[in-house]
């Protein structure tokens, strides 16, 4: 899977990582292994995506968001972090940042991993 996941509980921080192409059937597979984790309510979540391209769609990113507040209401508030060095990618998670809104989500887009860690407000993850 072009997505991988680490849970670390002691932060309550979910760090996924993509590498190589991601395509939207990998993203439904990707929500559908964080709904089978014991996550704590509240948890935020580090989206690596540095080292992945994409040729996700907005009718894709729109879908994605759909799936992904299903998932995240039984969670509470929610903080994402993704870090994108491609334009591509960096674009596509901007796009999900503007659909997803802010009721129970606060979503950032950082070029830098350190960055994106201060925001979420943890250390570093192995």
């Amino acid at each position: 899977m072009p997505i991988s996941i680490h849970y670390d509980p002691g932060q309550n921080v979910l760090h996924s990582k993509a590498t190589g192409v991601i395509s939207f059937k990998d993203i439904m597979a990707y929500y559908s292994k964080i709904e089978r984790l014991d996550l704590k309510p509240g948890y935020s979540v580090l989206a690596d995506y540095t080292e992945g391209s994409t040729d996700l769609k907005y009718n894709d990113i729109a879908r994605m968001v759909e799936k992904r507040r299903s998932i995240s209401l039984k969670s509470g508030m929610l903080k994402i972090a993704v870090v994108a060095k491609s334009d591509v990618v960096f674009g596509m998670a901007r796009m999900y940042q503007a659909i997803i809104g802010e009721e129970h989500f606060e979503v950032n887009v950082f070029r830098d991993r350190g960055e994106a860690l201060r925001w979420l407000g943890i250390s570093d993850l192995s």
